[in-house]
């Protein structure tokens, strides 16, 4: 299988020589290319930060936290690109919970740098799998990881994601257009780390376990990144399986000794692209 991913071009991945798959990798959110967007909404809440829904001209969506943002540790985060034109209801509002603003993803393009990171180990994985394929995310943010997962790897595969904030998956739902009843999506309202637990001890196993969690201005929760969860991440894991964790550089060093600490050292690497800009935790089971 010859697996190749360029931002501007395509991702193609070939199996057996017949191509499978063909998504356009899309701008990282930070290199300007979402400067003309506009306020949508905002979650105001007070157990999380500020959340701030922006939409371009052409439809794309994405999520900011304008509190981080005005420290110097924001970032945009979930872009998707919605299929036709801004809908005439998508009108700025004080708050999102009543907007009016439905999107259908289009999954023929990735636009989020970590996604682009994560499909990129996903791909292989899925294509290649000789029967079903599970996969465990944590944190569902706008929903573009589940979406393209599901669009992009065989009928067989299922995502089970975790959010912990319900008013975050009403965004994805409504906003975002993550599909809740498309076959082998399963989503809960839960925290990360009891999540895990809690397949451990029903006896679940994955083939990939992600986690795309953030508490507050990039910063991953303990309960997600512990030596606790990472080891019952790893007893989720199947024979050759995967935990792919998004990371920020400030809690990097920390956690990948967490990571070594648990995974033989010769099966944890650091994917970095400054480009993209994301950092990936890889760990891989015997």
């Amino acid at each position: 299988m010859v697996l190749a991913v360029l931002p501007g071009h395509a991702l193609q991945s070939q199996l057996r020589g017949e191509t499978r798959l063909a998504v356009h990798i899309g701008q990282a959110p930070n290199d300007g290319v979402l400067v003309s967007s506009s306020r949508l909404c905002v979650l105001k809440e007070h157990k999380y930060d500020s959340i701030e829904v922006r939409v371009t001209p052409d439809n794309r969506r994405f999520i900011s936290d304008p509190t981080c943002d005005a420290k110097g540790m924001g970032g945009d985060h979930s872009v998707v690109q919605c299929t036709g034109k801004l809908p005439a209801s998508c009108v700025s509002a004080d708050v999102c919970d009543m907007l009016k603003c439905p999107c259908q993803q289009d999954t023929s393009e990735l636009l989020y740098g970590p996604a682009v990171g994560i499909m990129t180990e996903v791909l292989p994985m899925c294509l290649s799998a000789q029967d079903s394929f599970r996969v465990l995310l944590i944190g569902v943010a706008g929903g573009a990881v589940p979406m393209h997962i599901l669009n992009a790897c065989p009928k067989s595969t299922s995502v089970e994601s975790v959010e912990l904030n319900p008013r975050m998956l009403d965004i994805a739902t409504s906003l975002f257009g993550l599909n809740l009843t498309r076959k082998g999506s399963l989503v809960e309202i839960n925290d990360g780390g009891d999540a895990v637990r809690e397949r451990v001890l029903r006896g679940d196993k994955f083939n990939v376990v992600i986690v795309d969690a953030f508490a507050s201005c990039g910063l991953v929760p303990e309960s997600c990144k512990s030596p606790a969860f990472l080891k019952h991440a790893r007893e989720l894991l199947q024979p050759q399986g995967k935990l792919i964790q998004n990371i920020g550089d400030e809690q990097l060093n920390n956690t990948l000794r967490d990571y070594r600490s648990v995974f033989e050292d010769s099966h944890v690497k650091v994917i970095k692209d400054d480009i993209a800009g994301y950092i990936l935790l890889n760990a891989q089971t015997k």
